[in-house]
């Protein structure tokens, strides 16, 4: 039996979620999604028929849920993207164990296959793909709203709060093609499809792009 994951993000291409299986085993929603919860009912439909629900996000407290999503979503936990002892000290970690969500560190396995060797990587959504691969060893991987940064925001960028990007993320999209093909690489046995409002494409036999 195959394991699934979907990997959400938070691109225009999210717009298409209808185009997605219904369920999967493994659900990562990357970074903020709020507002998106409460103004959406087909993604907040579609986060409630997910069998696990992760949340993966930065250092940025603007991608936390509020205490009722988290219970709402039945999220089993949150995902940071930093490392043990960075980790122990980060005041999202603590916020979240205040209304008792469980929380995680960057996996030491992903380690090895960052970008900079030591964990770093150059988004959320990409960190959140190679979690879905090396982690949690998904044998199918879709991803949604990923758009390197080559179409507007879903709803809005968090600190602009307009749809528009910012001309400094469209050069960290190039960086992050970059990376995510070589990455991809490394899972040849590991099946990715990208539903996405981008140019990328790895041209690689194990993953399809759907635009």
């Amino acid at each position: 039996m195959s394991r699934t994951c979907i990997v959400i993000c938070r691109g225009a291409s999210a717009t298409r979620l209808a185009e997605l299986e219904d369920c999967y085993d493994t659900c990562l929603l990357v970074n903020e999604w709020s507002s998106e919860l409460d103004k959406f009912e087909f993604i907040s439909t579609f986060i409630k028929e997910q069998k696990n629900v992760i949340h993966v996000i930065n250092r940025d407290g603007r991608s936390l849920l509020r205490k009722e999503q988290y219970e709402k979503y039945a999220i089993t936990h949150c995902q940071l993207n930093v490392r043990q002892p960075e980790y122990t000290q980060s005041p999202l970690k603590h916020h979240l164990e205040r209304i008792d969500v469980t929380t995680k560190f960057l996996s030491e396995e992903l380690v090895p296959i960052s970008k900079t060797g030591a964990g770093g990587f150059p988004s959320t959504g990409v960190l959140a793909v190679a979690h879905a691969a090396k982690v949690i060893k998904a044998d199918i991987v879709h991803v949604i709203g990923l758009d390197f940064f080559e179409a507007d925001y879903f709803s809005h960028h968090s600190h602009s709060n307009k749809p528009e990007v910012q001309d400094y993320q469209k050069k960290k999209g190039l960086v992050m093609k970059e990376y995510a093909a070589e990455l991809l690489s490394k899972f040849p046995d590991t099946q990715f499809t990208f539903f996405t409002n981008s140019s990328f494409d790895p041209d690689l036999s194990n993953v399809k792009i759907i635009r």
